[in-house]
């Protein structure tokens, strides 16, 4: 329970600048968070309502899209359904994000805890994991991969199964295939990467410990195999709606490549670390996907690690978890080394695992959680040998180097948003008034994610013509058309003077409005307001109504 409690303690530090205003900020960035607000709104809309939520109509119109090829988080969003209707979802997401690290520490430190003799290395090593660089990268934006106990539960799992060996291997394969369908429904990246993680260590261990443990790999074997059976048994059916139901998308996303790990990353502390400096951050811009800038380790604490491989050689947990990690970075950099941003074109093994199922669809630089929680196995397997030593000068002073090389781990304040939704989304008079029921908008800014939240906002009220999900095709915010291509570039650009529509443009416009069904049409803030609006009322041939900072054109004949 201390263990908790100061987890949480370093959360809310991290997180401090939401908690004066914790209805009116969010951690993170402004634009990712939307969309997952997006759904933890959708998820008690749709149950209340009848509606399926694996399967949102209301954005994407008319085709919507498929939950379970987005980031959903269909799990917690179902069970912080009572925050989400007590306190709304900016409070939701808050709690999800400050939370998200504790419960993924704590799961570390009970899964270290089977490795070590003593509480306080356990809590160490669950430090490492659950406030890794990694996670302090995520909680910028991304609760699917932030919400991580699964990988320290498969820990504690295969342990059980293939070396303690005290439970029943089929009371355990129960509980690791459940929970394998729970990370399933929280995100399925971290529940395939986890399997390839697993698969390591299942490998490491088989090739340099295979006798020694002859005799317990049938036991071992058999609680795998139930793990897959129920696991494949309580997901068939969302694993169905996904691979054959509606909007199957088939892959993620074009340009995942380019998210990889850079070498620099492993030794050059980027904003995320509370010690920085100017060169280091300028160093750190140079990355390519800066965003997943998540492999930090440091000099000190490398040094640390190899000397605490060296001296506890013979201790089977930590070369396992030494040569599992070295296989994680490695696989980590992706196709190709990058140094300084830029390909060395030297070739990596991933180039080969890239052509396996779904593998592809993997963002390699993400590999390095796994990577923490075998830095936090090896750092507490050595903090509990130092431990146990009578206490001396020798002692003193590699116990202060460990701690001197976590100090460097030491994480920044994560960024907060503040809410800035226009108050007509939250308006009903005014709502009611302008916007019909269930009429489809078209809703300026196009490509980001803030027309997911404003319509969340609303009530769901209005259908959305657009919304950042992932898609069948090449695409993944609706429709891409000469006339939804016009409409963002025009809210993208400084106020000017826009050429008069030709009659026939016009009317080709028109016919595209008519073919996507568009009703209304809602123009918010941005930088190119003043031109979407003067575009828009060309199209419709009036102009709108200004409420709350949004300014609405209903289309004639339409959404009446």
């Amino acid at each position: 329970m201390l263990a908790a409690l100061a987890y949480g303690l370093l959360s809310i530090i991290v997180t401090k600048g939401v908690w004066r205003a914790p209805q009116e900020r969010w951690v993170g960035a402004e634009g990712d968070p939307k969309a997952f607000m997006w759904w933890i709104e959708w998820m008690p809309h749709a149950l209340s309502n009848g509606l399926n939520p694996l399967r949102p109509t209301v954005l994407q119109h008319p085709l919507g899209a498929n939950a379970l090829w987005n980031t959903s988080i269909l799990l917690p969003s179902l069970l912080l359904i009572p925050v989400t209707a007590l306190f709304g979802p900016i409070v939701t997401w808050n709690l999800l994000i400050a939370g998200a690290p504790v419960l993924s520490a704590f799961v570390a430190m009970v899964a270290i805890r089977r490795f070590v003799e003593r509480s306080l290395p356990a809590f160490v090593g669950g430090l490492v994991y659950g406030f890794s660089p990694y996670m302090i990268v995520k909680m910028d934006g991304h609760p699917n991969l932030l919400i991580a106990a699964f990988p320290p539960l498969a820990l504690l799992c295969l342990h059980e199964l293939f070396v303690r060996q005290k439970r029943s291997p089929i009371v355990v394969g129960i509980l690791f295939g459940l929970a394998a369908t729970a990370q399933l429904l929280t995100g399925e990246e971290l529940l395939l990467t986890t399997a390839l993680a697993c698969g390591l260590v299942v490998v490491t261990v088989a090739v340099l410990y295979g006798p020694r443990l002859r005799n317990r790999w049938q036991a071992g074997v058999k609680g795998l195999a139930v793990a897959a059976a129920v696991a494949l048994a309580t997901s068939a059916p969302f694993l169905a709606f996904q691979f054959f139901g509606p909007r199957e998308a088939g892959c993620c996303l074009p340009g995942l490549t380019s998210y990889v790990l850079d070498a620099e990353t492993l030794v050059v502390p980027s904003a995320y670390q509370f010690f920085h400096t100017g060169g280091t951050l300028e160093i750190a811009n140079s990355w390519r996907g800066f965003n997943e800038s998540n492999g930090y380790i440091g000099v000190p604490l490398s040094a640390v690690l190899i000397v605490a491989v060296v001296a506890l050689r013979r201790r089977a947990e930590v070369v396992v978890s030494a040569v599992v990690a070295g296989a994680l970075i490695v696989f980590a950099f992706g196709n190709f080394v990058d140094v300084g941003g830029t390909s060395t074109g030297i070739s990596m093994p991933w180039r080969l695992l890239r052509h396996v199922s779904l593998l592809g669809d993997v963002i390699t630089a993400r590999l390095v959680l796994f990577v923490y929680l075998a830095i936090g196995v090896i750092l507490a397997v050595a903090v509990d040998a130092l431990l146990a030593r009578s206490s001396s000068r020798q002692r003193n002073l590699a116990l202060a180097a460990v701690g001197s090389a976590l100090l460097t781990l030491t994480p920044a304040p994560v960024a907060v948003s503040a809410d800035d939704m226009p108050t007509f989304f939250r308006d009903e008079e005014a709502l009611d008034r302008l916007v019909p029921q269930d009429a489809v908008a078209m809703v300026s800014p196009y490509f980001e994610t803030d027309a997911m939240q404003w319509q969340a906002a609303s009530g769901f009220r209005f259908r959305l013509l657009q919304g950042s999900v992932i898609l069948p095709g090449p695409t993944n915010n609706g429709p891409v058309t000469p006339l939804t291509q016009r409409f963002n570039e025009l809210g993208t650009l400084p106020p000017a003077p826009q050429a008069a529509l030709s009659r026939s443009e016009r009317a080709a416009y028109v016919d595209e409005l008519d073919a996507l069904e568009v009703d209304v049409i809602l123009v918010g803030p941005s930088p190119g307001r003043e031109n979407v609006e003067r575009f828009v009322e060309a199209l419709v041939g009036s102009s709108g109504s200004t409420s709350g900072d949004v300014t609405v054109f209903v289309r004639p004949g339409r959404g009446e």
